[in-house]
């Protein structure tokens, strides 16, 4: 296990475990005609981390690692006919890279802390030596108080400082980037190189091939084979911007995968934006502000294209086998409201929806598969407390300590999913549909405390209708439950 590390921003690691057969001579290898054993198997790791910081307005990030495994065991070369000598091994490499970029550093690192007017007057050389620019134009101000302060230029006054506070509020944007690939081989006539093994280069072709001469048959071509072979990526690009209340998030993702097996490979790719908003403490009319706290509004939407190919599905017409493409669309609102009730009641509510559609195109059956999903959500809340007991009209003697909670839950959800068939021209000539249903659900509950009396009071309500046969199911439910305390 060695660690270097040569720099504060550079670092690198390898690890070894090798298992050598002392007993084994047949195989064994041998330096100045001594034999030390046959090697059985071997684990090997290899990681290299670089993050330089050269400024402070970006910072890059790069990890690479290795791992190698070596499986030349006697159980693993038995299973073969005599005369062989196989082994299999598999590798994997990952590289992890990440760049962040903060637009407010760059602009102070170019400019300094804000920007200069350009109506400022330049200072001396004295005043220069002294210090900043800024310090040395205050101090200017200072010693001319009997001419009055200088006037700002209106570029510097309605300009900059907006300028400055908008360049401010971004994010820091971010790249991140994630790639991974490993590979399986097996019957290898003979170890990869040592490059192979840190995953620097591919195997060549005399290290996939040994040929053998066979005295009856002839020249054998012994070839070995992978077992299976995958990659994928991950990219994503990612940014935001906080003004006042406001929150604007928005990223960009990059996805791909490729599975390569003996019966040919499958690769599936994905990509689309993502976007979110968030608006919180909206502003209240004067008269409800003693009645509504808080007032929030959030939204999401999120657009993912991709396809799915297989080697069967090749062709001249088709070079990447596309099988099928499918788009994902997705809008997510949500509206969060807090509220006084009384004295000493609390209202909250909150309102959500999730609407969906994915579509899945078969390229050769000539068909779209869509899906379409609405779900609505509607949540109320209500509580109230009397930690000093209630006043009751007939019996003022008794003071009863209460809390009540109470809140309701209303769910609605539409789902659909239905075969579109294209004609030749590109049209839709039939709609055959797969399923059609919709839910709602109903959930009140009821919780309170009187002094020593606790419970709680529940009650369900689902309707599922299934509009493609025409039936209904409705299931109510409904739950007490009392604790006394004495």
């Amino acid at each position: 296990d060695i660690n270097y590390r040569p720099f504060q921003m550079a670092q690198a690691s390898y690890d070894l475990k090798v298992t050598r057969n002392l007993k084994e001579t047949a195989r064994a290898s041998k330096v100045l005609g001594f034999g030390y054993g046959n090697e059985i198997d071997r684990d090997q790791n290899v990681s290299i981390q670089f993050a330089p910081k050269a400024v402070p307005w970006l910072t890059p990030q790069y990890r690479y690692s290795s791992a190698y495994g070596n499986d030349h065991s006697p159980q693993y070369v038995n299973s073969f006919p005599d005369g062989t000598d196989y082994r299999k091994f598999d590798t994997r490499q990952q590289q992890q890279l990440s760049v962040r970029f903060s637009l407010s550093q760059f602009r102070q690192s170019v400019v300094g802390i804000k920007f200069r007017d350009p109506n400022r007057k330049r200072e001396s050389k004295e005043e220069d030596q002294q210090g900043s620019s800024g310090a040395a134009y205050r101090r200017q101000g200072q010693r001319r108080g009997d001419q009055g302060e200088e006037k700002r230029g209106f570029v510097g006054k309605y300009l900059f400082n907006p300028f400055n506070y908008v360049v401010d509020s971004f994010d820091p944007f971010m790249f991140q980037s994630n790639m991974q690939h490993d590979d399986k081989w097996e019957r290898m006539p003979t170890n990869p190189s040592f490059m192979y093994q840190l995953g620097m280069r591919d195997l060549t072709a005399a290290e996939r091939i040994r040929i053998m001469t066979d005295i009856e048959e002839g020249t054998v071509i012994d070839t070995a084979q992978f077992s299976s072979m995958r990659w994928n990526f991950n990219h994503v690009y990612s940014g935001g911007l906080r003004l006042l209340d406001t929150r604007i998030s928005a990223s960009y993702l990059e996805t791909g995968r490729n599975n390569h097996t003996l019966n040919g490979f499958t690769t599936i790719r994905s990509e689309g934006p993502e976007l979110s908003f968030d608006y919180s403490n909206i502003w209240v009319p004067f008269f409800l502000r003693g009645t509504i706290n808080q007032l929030n509004f959030a939204s999401g939407y999120s657009l993912k294209k991709g396809f799915q190919g297989t080697s069967v599905k090749i062709s001249e017409d088709n070079p990447l086998g596309i099988d099928s493409e499918t788009r994902d669309e997705q809008w997510s609102p949500k509206i969060r409201i807090s509220a006084n009730l009384g004295r000493t009641g609390g209202v909250r509510t909150r309102f959500q929806s999730n609407a969906t559609v994915k579509t899945d195109i078969l390229a050769d059956q000539g068909r779209r598969q869509v899906t379409e999903s609405n779900d609505d959500s509607f949540n109320l809340q209500y509580s109230f407390s009397a930690p000093n007991g209630l006043n009751l009209p007939l019996i003022r003697r008794f003071k009863f300590k209460s809390n009540v909670r109470t809140s309701v839950d209303l769910r609605r959800r539409i789902s659909r999913n239905f075969t579109q068939v294209i004609g030749t021209m590109g049209e839709v000539s039939e709609i055959l549909i797969n399923r059609d249903t919709e839910d709602i659900t109903i959930t009140p509950t009821l919780g309170y405390d009187f002094s020593q009396v606790i419970g709680n009071l529940s009650a369900s309500y689902n309707s599922h209708k299934d509009r493609k046969s025409g039936t209904t199911r409705i299931t109510i439910n409904l739950k007490l439950s009392i604790q006394l305390d004495f």
